[in-house]
């Protein structure tokens, strides 16, 4: 189950998934490459806050067992210290808002 926001999100990676780089023009692959990285500062941003409604909630230690950190590193494959400054930036969000709003119109990054 998940929202019709993450569906057509889903369904927009697999058609990028499937779409050859060597195939687009210089100029077409340059600027769609700055938007995918615009978009990712941008989908750091959403994972930002919902990793902190997961871990103020406690939803993961409900329905997994596991902390937060520990079910980025345990399900979703990330390093732990890639978990680690996640769950920072998230555990931050409420008191420093300015970083995550940044994150979230582009202009910064998950490791700024």
């Amino acid at each position: 189950m998940n929202t019709s926001a993450t569906e057509a999100l889903a369904d927009d990676v697999a058609r990028l998934v499937a779409q050859d780089p060597h195939s687009l023009p210089d100029v077409l692959l340059l600027e769609d490459t700055e938007v995918l990285l615009t978009l990712r500062r941008r989908l750091d941003g959403v994972l930002a806050r919902r990793l902190q409604v997961l871990d103020t909630r406690d939803v993961t230690t409900s329905e997994r067992a596991v902390s937060t950190k520990t079910w980025l590193v345990e399900y979703h494959q990330l390093s732990a210290a890639d978990a680690g400054s996640r769950m920072a930036v998230a555990r931050s969000s409420l008191s420093r808002p300015g970083i995550v709003e940044a994150m979230l119109a582009g202009e910064a990054t998950q490791d700024q």
